[in-house]
């Protein structure tokens, strides 16, 4: 009972959070496993395909649909995850660049970006590999200054109740401390190109 109300109340948060970030679903199809927000550009970057990108840039912010991701088992992140979560990815993309081409919110977004968090280790690798895959850019995310270290703790757990209330088994053997961080970039260009009408 306890346990149950403790999950309630994260996902209460977790809903808070993202109104409060303007995450939203912008779909409603069933197979759809992304949400997403505005997001800015920190800094300069260019990415892989050439698409240069400014400090304050309008970014189109992913963020996983938890209620829908597959269940990963206790040993982690196996073939049969792998595979759920590329084809639901691969949906997921494909709703989005539809969504893109007409939206006026995020007319001037030039690119999509993420961040995630995986334990160190196979899940880590297995989640970039997943991301180099679908067409991402990937980076690793370090907290380099006092207050970034004490941001990345709250994240890590925030992380950790997140994985606890909707795939607590895949917690299993594992400590917050493990948690690295990674981000993952896209350019709108890329992005329409393949996973837009037409795309491959």
């Amino acid at each position: 009972m306890l346990q149950r109300w403790a999950r309630a109340g994260i996902r209460l948060i977790d809903y808070v959070v993202r109104r409060s970030l303007g995450v939203v679903e912008f779909t409603s199809d069933p197979d759809c496993i992304l949400r997403i927000g505005p997001a800015r550009a920190a800094q300069a970057r260019t990415l892989s395909d050439g698409t240069a990108i400014r400090p304050g840039d309008l970014l189109c912010e992913i963020h996983l649909w938890n209620e829908r991701l597959p269940k990963m088992g206790l040993d982690g992140p196996d073939l049969q995850w792998g595979l759920a979560m590329y084809r639901g990815m691969v949906r997921s993309l494909e709703l989005l660049a539809q969504f893109l081409q007409t939206s006026a919110e995020y007319a001037d977004a030039v690119a999509v970006h993420a961040e995630g968090a995986a334990m160190r280790g196979p899940e880590a690798d297995q989640v970039q590999r997943l991301f180099a895959r679908l067409g991402f850019d990937t980076a690793p995310r370090h907290a380099v200054t006092r207050r970034e270290r004490f941001v990345r703790w709250w994240q890590n757990l925030y992380s950790t109740w997140l994985i606890w209330t909707f795939n607590p088994a895949s917690l299993k053997g594992k400590r917050m401390s493990g948690l690295t961080h990674c981000e993952f970039w896209i350019s709108r260009r890329a992005l329409m190109e393949r996973y837009g009408r037409g795309g491959g």
